[in-house]
């Protein structure tokens, strides 16, 4: 596509106002931001301070919920690789904006420890968040289907251990 800025699947970087959540506990707030020039997620203090970075890789990462005792964060990202991804990312930066069609789910310690990715389904995965359980994690995608968007409840990208329709089951990674 020789002009992506008016594809459908790119958005403002400005229109997106929802990336921030307060931990369990009510003492941290996790965040993306384009402070570093890339949108990375940092977490912080409530009232501000003790800024902390979490990712810094070429992506958009963002979307993020801690777990149930705000040790651990789930969050999407898209990775890109390629120069030419990388190149196009960069340059939608640039102009203000993402084009989150192929993202994937990460989980790592709230300090920024242990990151490792949960999903390669392809396409788009997001909105995750923690199970009550604490053992999986209920997210949207659509790896699936062209149109729609179904949720899935899902524990390991390796290990699929019982799979109907559109749910996966399996075991979350250890820490």
């Amino acid at each position: 596509m020789n002009n992506i800025e008016n594809h459908p699947h790119v958005f403002e970087i400005n229109k997106i106002k929802t990336e921030a959540t307060i931990s369990p506990k009510g003492d941290r707030i996790v965040f993306t931001s384009m402070r570093t020039g890339d949108l990375e997620l940092f977490t912080m203090n409530l009232d501000g301070s003790d800024v902390r970075q979490i990712t810094d890789e070429p992506s958009y990462d963002g979307g993020a919920f801690f777990y149930s005792v705000g040790s651990q964060l789930v969050f999407r990202a898209s990775r890109p690789t390629t120069e030419e991804e990388i190149a196009t990312h960069e340059s939608l930066l640039d102009k203000g904006l993402v084009q989150p069609t192929q993202m994937e789910l990460f989980i790592c310690n709230a300090d920024d420890s242990n990151l490792r990715q949960v999903t390669e389904l392809g396409n788009a995965n997001w909105a995750p968040f923690f199970h009550p359980s604490g053992d999986k994690i209920i997210f949207s995608s659509n790896h699936e289907l062209e149109r729609g968007f179904p949720f899935n409840l899902k524990n390991s990208p390796m290990l699929c251990i019982g799979c109907c329709d559109r749910y996966l089951f399996g075991i979350l990674p250890e820490p």
